[in-house]
């Protein structure tokens, strides 16, 4: 049993290292790693497109639709195998049933557990380093189920699949769903933040809307801010009367900045960016790190 534990947590490494890993290109010169801008005319730059886009009808759908297209999500969870949190808030139990005060966690929209093997409607994981069972329709064993899968231009509406899986990663901590909006750039920052693990502790100051970042993260501890960009960072800066946040893809030696963002330039729609040094200072943006 404990060389069948170190098996599937080395199996859960190596899934976090292929999906997190750093993503930048790369060029070997000798010993030497040389990290090499992406070419920035190979870049989708939305803001120098003509106004208006095209508009695309989307049709609003009721939350039960994605629920209804992958449901059952799997019908079986392969052993030794990667799978992905479908439910926001599943809990994870010490056995495999619905019992009194067996509840051990609860784990958050889109992680990634590690399947052992599936007893009937139960599936016994590796969360985290900890095991237990978890419901089977809580699971999906692709992650294009659960994460959003963006693409340049599209718009995210309220009822969208980008959206709902958006706000169920986040918990919908900014209840833009009670409104029905688009995605918001602050519901896209957080959610990648989630994604690298960082879940920011916010004090009781509200709005949280882009361009008050700045000023009510500061007693956030943990939180630091800078005039120069550092991957994994949020970049806010003033666009005429409203502010804006957009995500730090990855930053290069010769100063440009890569990265990505939503309601950008319109509602809802994901963009992603390459500013070069002078671009992105005339910005006159402040980067917040969260520790």
């Amino acid at each position: 049993m404990e060389l069948m534990k170190e098996v599937v947590l080395d199996l859960y490494r190596f899934a976090v290292h292929a999906l997190f890993g750093t993503g930048h290109t790369r060029e070997y010169i000798a010993d030497e790693i040389v990290y090499v801008s992406p070419r920035a005319e190979r870049m989708v730059l939305l803001a120098e497109l003509p106004v208006p886009l095209e508009e695309k009808v989307v049709t609003p759908l009721p939350r039960a639709h994605l629920e209804s297209v992958f449901e059952p999500v799997i019908a079986t969870a392969q052993k030794s195998t990667v799978v992905y949190c479908a439910s926001a808030g599943a809990p994870l139990r010490t056995t495999p049933h619905v019992g009194v005060d067996n509840v051990i966690d609860t784990i958050s929209f889109g992680s990634m557990l590690v399947a052992v093997e599936t007893n009937g409607d139960w599936v016994h994981v590796f969360h985290t380093g900890t095991e237990g069972y978890v419901a089977l329709h809580d699971l999906a064993d692709r992650a294009a189920y659960v994460h959003p899968q963006f693409v340049v231009g599209e718009r995210n509406l309220a009822h969208g699949p980008n959206t709902e899986r958006v706000r169920d990663s986040i918990e919908d901590e900014f209840t833009y769903s009670d409104g029905e909006l688009p995605l918001q750039a602050e519901e896209y920052v957080a959610y990648k933040l989630r994604r690298q693990g960082i879940r920011i502790a916010w004090t009781h100051v509200r709005p949280r809307a882009p361009g008050r970042w700045n000023d009510i993260t500061r007693d956030i501890p943990g939180s630091e801010r800078s005039a120069e960009p550092r991957p994994r960072g949020v970049m806010e800066w003033q666009n005429g009367e409203h502010g804006h946040l957009a995500f730090v893809e990855a930053v290069f030696p010769d100063g440009v900045v890569q990265i990505s963002e939503a309601n950008w330039p319109h509602d809802g729609i994901y963009n992603e960016r390459v500013l070069v040094q002078e671009e992105w200072q005339q910005l006159n943006p402040t980067f917040i790190y969260f520790g």
